[in-house]
C-alpha cells in the first residue's frame, strides 16, 4: 500500500495570477499547493508524480479552456481518478451543467467565499479517499477469491486425486496375502488414515464452494444417533467420561435413530465442532447434554456448563470470533453456521440461563416411510 503523504496536495490553475493567490492564501495552512497559469500546464503537473489530490480549475483561459482540460485528465487513465472542482465565475446554469457533464466533481462559482470553498475542498478529499479505500478492498477481494480458487483447485487435483490412488494400495496389498498380522493391522491403521486424511479434504473443498456461492447440496438421510456416539469417542478418547445424549427426553438406546434430511460430511464435521466446543468450555466431559428432539424440522440441543463472555455474544458466529481459547482458531461456529444453512437448516445461541451455554441446530427432518 502507498504510505499517505502528511498534506494533501492541491492544483489550482487560473490564468489570473491573483486569483491563485487568493486561493493559496486561503488553502496553504492546511494543504500543500500547486499553481498553473495555463491548461497545458496544468495537465503536465497533473501526471508528474507525485500527482494532485484535487484540481481546482478556471474555465476561462487563454488557449486551452478549463472545459478541455477536464476532458482531458477524464480520458486518461493516470489522471481521470483526481476530483476536478470548477472555481469560476460563470454562474448561468447551463456552463454548470456543462461542467458537471465533462466529469467535474463540483462547481464553485467566484468570489470565492473562504469558508466554503474549504468545507467542499474537505468534502472531495475525503471522497477520494473513501473511493480509494473502497478499489483497495474489492482488490483484496479479487485475491482472496482467486486464492481461495486456486486453493480449491489445489485439493481438488494435487491432493484429493494422489490421496484417493494412495487409498488403494493398503487394501490391493491385504488382498494378495502373505502378510503377518502386524503388517495388516498396520496396512488398516494406514487406510484409516488415508480416509480420515480424505474427509478432510473434502469437507474444506465443501466448505470454500459454501462461503463463495457455488456448493450444490445433495441431501439424504442422515441417522446423527451413530454419528454423536462416533464424535463423542473421537473427541474424548478410550476409558473417558463421554458427553449425555438423549432423544426425546430419555437416554439413547441400541436401537434408537435420529435421522434428518442433510449431508453427511457436512453433519458431521457441524457436530463436531459444536461438540468440541461445548467440551472444551469446561472440565468435564460429561457435563455435556446432547439433547435430540424429534420434529420437522429437527432439534439438536448442545448445552454445556460455562457461559459465552459477553463481548463477544453478539459476533459468536462471525468469522474468526474466539473466546479467547489459546489454541482457538474463531472458524468453529462460523464453519458450523455455514454448513447448517447449506443444508436448510440454522444454529441459534441461547445464553439466558447463567452459567450455561447452549446451542441450538435445527435440520429438516428425514421424511416418513422413505
Amino acid at each position: 500500500m502507498v504510505a499517505q503523504r502528511e498534506r494533501d496536495v492541491i492544483l489550482v490553475v487560473d490564468d489570473v495570477p491573483e486569483n491563485i493567490d487568493i486561493l493559496d492564501a486561503i488553502l496553504q495552512p492546511m494543504y500543500t499547493v500547486k499553481a498553473a497559469l495555463r491548461g497545458e500546464k496544468a495537465l503536465e503537473l497533473a501526471n508528474t508524480a507525485p500527482p494532485p489530490d484535487l484540481i481546482l480549475l478556471d474555465i476561462m483561459m487563454p488557449g486551452m479552456d478549463g472545459y478541455e482540460v477536464c476532458r482531458r485528465l477524464k480520458c486518461s487513465e493516470a489522471t481521470r481518478d483526481i476530483p476536478v472542482v470548477f472555481v469560476t465565475a460563470m454562474a448561468d446554469i447551463d456552463d454548470e451543467t456543462k461542467g458537471f457533464g465533462m466529469g467535474a466533481a463540483d462547481y464553485i462559482i467566484k468570489p470565492v467565499i473562504p469558508s466554503m470553498l474549504l468545507a467542499r475542498v474537505k468534502t472531495q478529499l475525503q471522497l477520494r479517499k473513501a473511493l480509494a479505500e473502497l478499489r483497495l478492498r474489492n482488490e483484496v477481494l479479487l485475491a482472496n477469491n482467486r486464492l481461495r480458487e486456486h486453493v480449491e483447485q489445489i485439493f481438488r487435483h494435487d491432493l484429493k486425486t494422489p490421496l484417493s490412488f494412495a487409498l488403494n494400495v493398503p487394501e490391493m496389498l491385504i488382498r494378495e496375502g502373505n502378510l503377518s498380522k502386524e503388517q495388516v493391522e498396520l496396512l488398516t491403521l494406514l487406510k484409516q488414515a488415508g480416509k480420515r486424511m480424505l474427509h478432510i479434504v473434502n469437507h474444506y473443498m465443501d466448505l470454500l464452494q459454501i462461503e463463495n456461492g457455488t456448493y450444490q447440496p445433495n441431501p439424504v438421510r442422515v441417522d446423527l444417533v451413530p454419528m454423536f456416539k462416533e464424535i463423542c469417542r473421537e473427541l474424548c478418547g478410550a476409558g473417558a467420561n463421554l458427553p449425555r445424549i438423549e432423544l426425546d427426553g430419555r437416554v439413547i438406546e441400541t436401537e434408537d435413530t435420529f435421522p434428518v434430511l442433510g449431508e453427511e460430511l457436512l453433519c458431521y464435521g457441524l457436530f463436531a465442532n459444536l461438540v468440541r466446543n461445548a467440551i472444551e468450555a469446561g472440565t468435564d466431559s460429561a457435563a455435556v447434554k446432547i439433547l435430540l428432539e424429534s420434529g420437522d424440522p429437527g432439534r439438536i440441543v448442545i448445552r454445556n456448563p460455562g457461559e459465552v463472555v459477553p463481548a463477544i455474544r453478539e459476533r459468536f458466529f462471525e468469522k474468526y470470533v474466539s473466546a479467547g481459547k489459546s489454541r482457538g482458531t474463531g472458524l468453529g461456529t462460523y464453519t458450523g453456521k455455514l454448513m447448517a444453512e447449506a443444508m436448510g437448516g440454522g444454529v441459534s445461541l441461547d445464553t439466558s440461563t447463567p452459567g450455561q451455554t447452549t446451542l441450538t441446530v435445527v435440520l429438516p427432518s428425514f421424511p416418513t416411510g422413505q
